[in-house]
């Protein structure tokens, strides 16, 4: 699986995405606050705004969902290589208080 800094640099490769046209429905009273929002910080309109508010919390949950990957499969090779499970659990308690 790819880190997050790989996945983001495949994504800026020109021509190797494909865009999906969606269809959402939302409160009135919400576009209008979106289009207010998009208008003072220099949106071009509300939809490039909610792109970047999805996109902004998708990369937060991204890097923990990659995190947690990640240190799963460190886990299971340092369990592979023999180390005691009752090792493996302190180790990670000590990360987890920290």
């Amino acid at each position: 699986m790819k880190n997050l800094t790989d996945r983001v640099r495949s994504r800026l490769q020109a021509g190797k995405r494909q865009s999906t046209q969606i269809s959402i429905k939302m409160y009135a009273d919400v576009i209008d606050d979106l289009k207010l929002i998009a208008e003072n910080k220099g949106f071009s309109g509300y939809q490039p705004l909610m792109k970047y508010y999805i996109h902004q919390a998708m990369r937060k949950d991204l890097e923990e969902v990659l995190d947690q990957v990640f240190k799963d499969r460190l886990v299971n090779a340092l369990r592979d290589a023999g180390v005691s499970e009752a090792t493996l659990q302190n180790a990670v308690k000590k990360v987890l208080a920290s």
